[in-house]
């Protein structure tokens, strides 16, 4: 599938996520957001560090799309009609960063871009504090 395809299969899944639960675009997206900030801290604890350097990084935001379109699919397929506010707690449980952590493993490449960012940002703040 091209990138171009599996952009055009999130947003129709997105849509759908969108019509079934009542919520704005941009509630949609702030709750995808929040989910990944907190998978790096229910992952990672209180390492500030590797937590920032994530976030940082297209790689992880990638890869939390990709997964994330995931769980939509199957959250749609196994609607039922059983209210919104049902669905809505479904989805939330879903999207529950600590109960992720035994289903979704960060892949070698990815970790790799987050440790290239970190050893050039030291990089960056030992030639600032050499001037």
């Amino acid at each position: 599938m091209s990138i171009a395809e599996l952009r055009k299969n999130d947003r129709a899944v997105m849509l759908e996520v969108l019509q079934q639960l009542g919520w704005t675009e941009q509630e949609y997206c702030n709750f995808k957001y929040e989910m990944g900030i907190g998978y790096l801290h229910a992952k990672h604890g209180n390492d500030t560090e590797i937590i920032e350097a994530m976030a940082a990084t297209r790689s992880f935001w990638g890869w939390w799309r990709l997964h994330w379109t995931d769980r939509d699919e199957v959250f749609i397929a196994t609607k039922e009609n059983i209210g919104r506010e049902y669905e809505r707690e479904i989805y939330h449980d879903m999207h529950d960063p600590k109960s992720l952590l035994d289903d979704l493993t960060v892949n070698g490449a990815l970790m790799e871009d987050v440790y290239s960012n970190m050893v050039g940002n030291f990089n960056k703040e030992i030639k600032v504090k050499a001037v």
